[in-house]
């Protein structure tokens, strides 16, 4: 695997990254990084870089945590209603079925209406008198 030699900033600091990521990506993680320190900063300006770092790693930390359950909820809604897709999908089938049966049954009692309709014509005329 080949290696990207990156430099960044982050803190007033400068750091060398040997690292398989894009370049552009790890600059652009840094700026985010230097991005959330300098608002730590911004609150207490006597804060230590390294507590500083503690307090966005952290934070981050909790971000990811959270990110996670949120997505493994998401994952579970997805699953449920997929489960629900496929109850629905087979309630579908069987009432696709039932209606053709019914559809069936209706043909056939059309059929058996028009024979005794007929039938029913054909004794009339036969007791007509001539």
């Amino acid at each position: 695997m080949e290696y990207n030699r990156v430099e960044v900033f982050i803190g007033g600091k400068r750091y060398v990254l040997r690292t398989q990521d894009d370049p552009e990506y790890m600059k652009e993680l840094a700026r985010k990084l230097d991005k959330r320190l300098e608002d730590v900063f911004s609150v207490d300006r006597l804060i230590s870089l390294p507590d500083a770092a503690i307090l966005v790693a952290l934070d981050i930390l909790d971000e990811r945590v959270k990110s996670s359950s949120n997505i493994d909820n998401i994952r579970m809604q997805i699953k449920n209603y997929v489960d629900e897709a496929a109850e629905s999908q087979r309630q579908l089938e069987y009432c696709q079925r039932k209606l053709d049966e019914y559809q069936q049954t209706i043909e056939k009692l059309q059929t058996e209406l028009e024979i005794y309709t007929l039938r029913d014509k054909i004794d009339q005329n036969h007791t007509k008198p001539l």
